[in-house]
């Protein structure tokens, strides 16, 4: 099982490992040690014949769901190693991003629970994101220096970089300024031909009239977005309507620090003391997610 356990990790970096052994969800090593502090559950060890023993703890697989959502609100990644259906069958593996889920458990009531993409090339970087559980989507392009602002205005909770730019620290830290999750976008970017590989297989053989007016990088990290989005959830929604295309010129820009300093979206206290929180007179979940949009 260590080697099972490990071939599954090396196929999802970055993810928890939650490896299903009859009616418990086994996880291992350093996995092993975040998930118990996490979850406030026993770290054991699983000895081994001639090599040091290795941290362990379970997860019984009634209690797998409630415990994922709680991985995911903590801002984990998770992959769910399924047992196969026939014995000497493939095992299934299930990833799950807290930018990709739409589990009740894990959103937070009346928030956004954005997924971005940032791709950089020269002096200026491309956003897209989506929100799932709305079905919302956008791009925008923005300079480097106006990078913090625009994510702040997406206000992500998570978002994975496909290119980072040369010769310069301004996406990084507009990212790490966001306070969301970040990581670099698994594989190694897609190609011009792949992207729009895989804008035809959203939005059909008229994709380019579809998505008219989008410039190439931002056509490129919607395509990167989908792509993601496709291989952790294992589809697209039906019908997938043409992202929101946002100008930087249609708003004042302010970024992540400022907003936070300002008690724009959130105050000291959270949410409640926050402009957005007097503004707000929404009266259904949906509709809140929209003003903190919009804001």
């Amino acid at each position: 099982m260590v080697a099972a356990y490990a071939a599954a990790r090396a196929v999802a970096p970055g993810h928890l490992v939650l490896y299903r052994v009859g009616e418990f969800y086994e996880v291992l090593g350093d996995d092993a040690a975040t998930v118990s502090r996490l979850l406030g559950i026993q770290l054991t060890r699983r000895r081994q014949k001639d090599a040091p023993d290795i941290p362990m703890c379970g997860i019984p697989a009634g209690a797998a769901e409630a415990a994922t959502a709680r991985l995911l609100a903590a801002g984990r990644k998770v992959a769910m190693s399924e047992q196969p259906a026939e014995p000497a069958g493939e095992r299934p593996l299930r990833l799950m991003t807290p930018g990709t889920s739409v589990d009740a458990d894990v959103l937070a009531a009346g928030r956004p629970n954005t997924l971005a993409v940032a791709h950089a090339e020269d002096e200026v970087v491309a956003l897209a994101w989506t929100d799932l559980s709305t079905g919302e989507a956008g791009t925008c392009m923005a300079s480097l220096g106006g990078c913090a602002a625009a994510l702040a205005r997406i206000v992500p909770s998570e978002i994975l970089v496909s290119q980072w730019p040369d010769g310069s620290e301004a996406l990084a830290l507009a990212v790490r300024g966001s306070g969301a999750r970040f990581s670099d976008l698994p594989g190694d970017g897609l190609r011009p031909d792949e992207a729009d590989a895989v804008l035809a297989r959203a939005y059909g053989p008229g994709w380019r009239e579809a998505l008219r007016g989008f410039s190439p990088l931002e056509l490129i990290a919607h395509a990167a977005l989908l792509h993601y989005v496709r291989r952790v959830v294992g589809t697209l929604p039906a019908g997938l309507p043409p992202p929101r295309r946002v100008s930087a010129g249609d708003t004042v820009e302010i970024d992540a620090p400022t907003l936070r300093g300002l008690d724009v979206l959130t105050s000291g206290s959270g949410r409640d003391g926050s402009l957005l929180s007097v503004m707000d007179r929404t009266v259904t979940a949906s509709g809140c997610k929209r003003r903190s949009e919009t804001a």
